[in-house]
């Protein structure tokens, strides 16, 4: 975050890590458990966090969106999909929450107004949003192969 120097970049990364940071904070009372020691990723879930890990470390902080962009259109998608939801059903909070793509349009919105400016990596680009996505997918297969 601190490596961008266009400052709506900037501004989007903190946005977003501080969404992260509020839902660790309250994500155990949400989904009643103890702590984060309750959750055991699997080995795709642990590959796929070191990679944008990698990403977010060590490339132009632009890249850092187009990783996250495949889950941000993704998990709209699937609230919408979900929606509407009885307040007594577990994931309402969750479908509520994310039942709204114009974060992820945002997102896409600043990568092509960034890109007028600022000329990214594009076969880099589409490595980093594909290896993504793939991750993505490789996430929800597993609950089938469970």
């Amino acid at each position: 975050m601190n490596r961008a120097s266009n400052p709506i970049l900037k501004a989007l990364l903190f946005k977003k890590y501080d969404s992260y940071q509020k839902y660790n904070e309250t994500f155990p009372k949400t989904w009643h458990i103890k702590d984060a020691k309750g959750i055991v990723p699997n080995e795709v879930c642990k590959q796929y966090s070191l990679f944008e890990s990698m990403v977010a470390s060590h490339q132009d902080p632009i890249y850092a969106l187009i990783v996250m962009i495949p889950c941000e259109y993704l998990w709209a998608w699937l609230a919408e999909q979900l929606a509407p939801t009885s307040s007594k059903n577990l994931y309402a909070s969750w479908i509520a929450g994310n039942n709204d793509p114009s974060g992820a349009y945002a997102i896409g919105n600043f990568l092509i107004e960034y890109q007028k400016e600022n000329p990214i990596d594009e076969k880099l680009a589409t490595q980093f949003y594909t290896q993504a996505i793939t991750y993505e997918y490789q996430n929800f297969n597993t609950a089938l192969n469970s």
